[in-house]
Order: structure tokens, then C-alpha cells, then sequence
């Protein structure tokens, strides 16, 4: 125990230990963090089964139509809903670039295969000249590189055999004077030739490593323009693909519905610039009250009303409602006539139940 611990007495008398502030605050700092988290996990809970609001949370998909839309009217209870579409195509380019010529207009009923729309093929065309030109080009670089390696490899060649025959000329030659020198009493001039075995063969050892050396050279280079030339036949082939489809056609028989881009406006690949509904595929969903929904059964005969009058429908599905909506019910109303529905409409439902 350190001399101040023994001149600073604790509680009862009893000496305080060394770090006992610095434990008691980690000891605090960690019990208030936790209480943080406690609460912070509790709200998000509370907010999450609905019990409360909770700011920017994000709606359900159905959200457009609320609760409290729903009112009694004269031939029962009128509940809002929204017209959603169960099928529906967004019809875009293959490629990027500018639309052409549209050939169809909104609220227009098409039929399957139908021309919608064409893009423009200028810059495909352009790009597909230049890509055949690199095919060209290639091509020519790859029989150019086999007939120079025809021709200096073979150069390279001959050279060896000449060389080889050198050497085997200028070992007969000595080996002839060898014996020559072993027969003859007398000492024999010695050969006048000015090759030497060991300088040949050195020749020869370095024009074969520089024969090795250019012929992967040449190799390297015809596989490399070969690898172009099919780059840039594949890349041709692919320009003409998208040439080719550059005409969409309607996917299926319905109503467009909205187009996104019109003619002139540049669009970029896979972007949606048409969309096709199937209207038998139109339903209305609307939210309404759990009391309301219990005398309802699937299959019962409901009306939509419109601007220009009702619609007959048919009930297809009651969905119970979850989180926010736990206590309120989703109807799915299957209109009999759709053709003057669109999707993201508004309209009334006119339920069989008194209010």
C-alpha cells in the first residue's frame, strides 16, 4: 500500500485503493451506455409493431390507400383503392443511344409483336465500319508476320546448314592433315584454311540462340494480331446483333401505359422507354376496416365506380393487414371491364355491407 493511500482514509476508516475513481467512472460510462441501448432498442421495437409513429419510416407498398378513407354510402360501405397492375413489360433499348421513331402512344392498346419503337443506328453503323477495318487490318498484319517469318527464318536456316557443313568439311580436313603428319617422316606444312572448329561452332551456337529468339518473336506476333482480328470479328458480329434488334415489339397484348422517352431523347441501355399492362391483370386493392371486411367472402360480386359509371367486379382476396395496418383488412377487387383503369388510379369500391 502506497504512502498515499495510508494518509487517505475511505469509507470506515478503510484506506482507498489505488484507481478506484477511474473503475467507478469505467464502472458508470459502461451502465450508461447500456441504459442508451436498452432504450434505443425499445423504442425501435415499440415503433416497429405500430404502437407508435415513427418518423421517415419507410410505408408498406400499399400505403396509398389509408385507413380513414373509407366512408357509407347509399348503397353501402365506399372504400378507396388503387389499380395496380399483376403484369406488366417495360420495354427498353438494347443499347444506348437515341430513339428514333415511336410508333405508338399513351392509353394506345397494342397487340403482341407490334412495333413500339426504333433506335437510332448511326453510331452502331460507324462503330461497325471501324470495327471491320481492325479486322481488316489484323488480318493483314497476320499474313504479313507469316510471310517475314517465312522468309527470315529460312534465311536463318540455310545459314545453319552452311555453317554445319563448314564444320564438317574443316574436321575432315584436319583429321586428313592429323594423319598426314603421323605418316610422313617429314613435317607437313599445316592447313591454309581460315576456319577454325571451335570459332564455328560458336557462330553456329549463336545464329541457332538468334534463330530461337525470332521465331518467338514471330510467334508472339501473329498470335497477337490473330487475337485482334477476332476481337474485332466478334465485336462486329456483336454490332450486328444489336443493329438487329434495334425495332422493339410489344411483348404481349395490352395498353401502353406510359412512355418514358420520346423521339430525339437519348436513352441508355436496359432503360425502360415503354410500358405494356395486360388490363386483365388489373386489380384494385383497397384498405379497409376489420369490421367492415368480416361479412365479406372471397368470389362476392362488388362495383367499381368510374367517371363515366360503375364497373362490375369480383372480390378475389382479403388479406388480414400487418404492422400499422394489424387491424384493418386488404381487399383485392378484380374488375370484370379494366380497359379504362390505369395503374396508380384512384377509384371507389362499392362493398355489399352497411356501414
Amino acid at each position: 500500500m502506497s504512502e498515499a493511500s495510508r494518509d487517505n482514509p475511505g469509507r470506515g476508516g478503510r484506506p482507498v485503493r489505488d484507481g478506484f475513481w477511474l473503475w467507478t467512472i469505467l464502472r458508470l460510462t459502461v451502465t450508461a451506455v447500456m441504459v442508451v441501448l436498452v432504450v434505443a432498442v425499445g423504442r425501435l421495437m415499440f415503433y416497429y409493431f405500430g404502437f407508435g409513429p415513427m418518423p421517415d419510416r419507410p410505408q408498406p407498398v400499399m400505403a396509398a390507400s389509408e385507413p380513414e378513407r373509407e366512408r357509407v354510402g347509399d348503397d353501402g360501405v365506399v372504400a378507396t383503392g388503387t389499380v395496380v397492375s399483376r403484369k406488366s413489360k417495360g420495354i427498353g433499348s438494347y443499347f444506348s443511344g437515341k430513339v428514333a421513331d415511336l410508333q405508338v402512344k399513351k392509353g394506345q392498346r397494342v397487340q403482341r409483336g407490334q412495333l413500339l419503337f426504333q433506335m437510332d443506328t448511326s453510331d452502331l453503323q460507324r462503330r461497325l465500319q471501324a470495327a471491320l477495318a481492325n479486322e481488316r487490318r489484323y488480318a493483314e498484319a497476320t499474313n504479313r508476320h507469316r510471310r517475314e517469318r517465312k522468309e527470315e527464318l529460312g534465311l536463318l536456316a540455310r545459314d545453319h546448314r552452311l555453317l554445319r557443313s563448314l564444320i564438317v568439311e574443316t574436321r575432315k580436313q584436319e583429321k586428313y592433315l592429323a594423319q598426314q603428319q603421323q605418316n610422313s617422316p617429314i613435317r607437313l606444312a599445316t592447313s591454309n584454311s581460315p576456319w577454325n572448329v571451335a570459332e564455328l561452332k560458336s557462330q553456329l551456337s549463336a545464329s541457332e540462340e538468334y534463330y530461337r529468339k525470332r521465331q518467338r518473336a514471330f510467334h508472339l506476333a501473329v498470335v497477337d494480331s490473330i487475337h485482334r482480328q477476332r476481337a474485332a470479328r466478334a465485336e462486329a458480329a456483336r454490332l450486328r446483333k444489336l443493329m438487329g434488334q434495334a425495332k422493339r415489339h410489344s411483348p404481349m397484348d395490352g395498353v401502353v401505359t406510359s412512355i418514358i422517352a420520346g423521339e430525339g431523347h437519348w436513352i441508355r441501355a436496359k432503360t425502360p422507354i415503354i410500358r405494356v399492362d395486360d388490363p386483365a391483370s388489373y386489380r384494385v386493392v383497397a384498405l379497409v376496416k376489420q369490421q367492415t371486411a368480416q361479412p365479406l367472402d372471397e368470389g362476392q360480386k362488388v362495383e367499381v365506380e368510374l367517371a363515366g359509371g360503375g364497373v362490375p367486379g369480383k372480390l378475389e382476396k382479403i388479406v388480414p393487414g400487418w404492422d400499422r395496418q394489424l387491424f384493418y383488412t386488404w381487399l383485392w377487387v378484380k374488375p370484370l371491364k379494366p380497359l379504362d383503369l390505369r395503374p396508380g388510379e384512384e377509384v371507389d369500391v362499392v362493398l355489399p355491407v352497411e356501414g
